[in-house]
């Protein structure tokens, strides 16, 4: 299963800001010593677009409500 990792922001903020703080971490995750400290610690680094992250976000809700929606309960 897939970790969905990622950063938030106060709802509202500008779309260019949210761009660039994107392109920042890209840059920072691209420095061969990040890289090396991520992967030592089994990091797998995907960076994709903050609607790609908001995206992913949707999707796992859905998925839980999906889940809910069946009415499970803990066995004894």
């Amino acid at each position: 299963m897939d970790r969905l990792v990622g950063l938030f922001g106060p709802r509202g903020m500008a779309s260019e800001r949210r761009e660039r703080i994107a392109a920042d971490l890209a840059d920072i995750a691209d420095d061969p010593a990040i890289a090396a400290r991520l992967a030592a610690t089994g990091q797998v680094v995907n960076f994709g677009t903050p609607s790609a992250f908001a995206a992913a976000i949707e999707e796992q809700r859905a998925k839980a409500a999906a889940v809910a929606a069946l009415g499970l309960k803990p066995g004894r």
